[in-house]
Formats: C-alpha cells, sequence, structure tokens
C-alpha cells in the first residue's frame, strides 16, 4: 500500500486501518471459500449418484 508520506518519513495512512483492510479481505477470503466448498462436495456427490 503505497501511502504520501509527510518529511519526517512517516506514513500519513493509518497502519491500523491497513491492517484492518487486509484482516477483513482474508476473513471474507475464508468465508467465500467454506460456502464454495459444501457446493463442490454436493455437486460431486449429485454428479457420482447420476
Amino acid at each position: 500500500m503505497v501511502g504520501s508520506r509527510n518529511e519526517n518519513g512517516a506514513d500519513e495512512a493509518r497502519p491500523e486501518a491497513d491492517d484492518a483492510r487486509r484482516i477483513i479481505r482474508f476473513l471474507i477470503g475464508k468465508a467465500l471459500l467454506f460456502m464454495l466448498f459444501p457446493a463442490v462436495l454436493a455437486a460431486l456427490a449429485v454428479f457420482f449418484l447420476i
């Protein structure tokens, strides 16, 4: 994440906000994975039962 820097070299963008965004993105990815996994298993089960 590139943020504008002041003359002290410190990031003006708050790092905790960036961390929160990263954690939220991680959790959404995990939630999507856990929602897709049973759907894929069900599709495979239907495919093999036919």
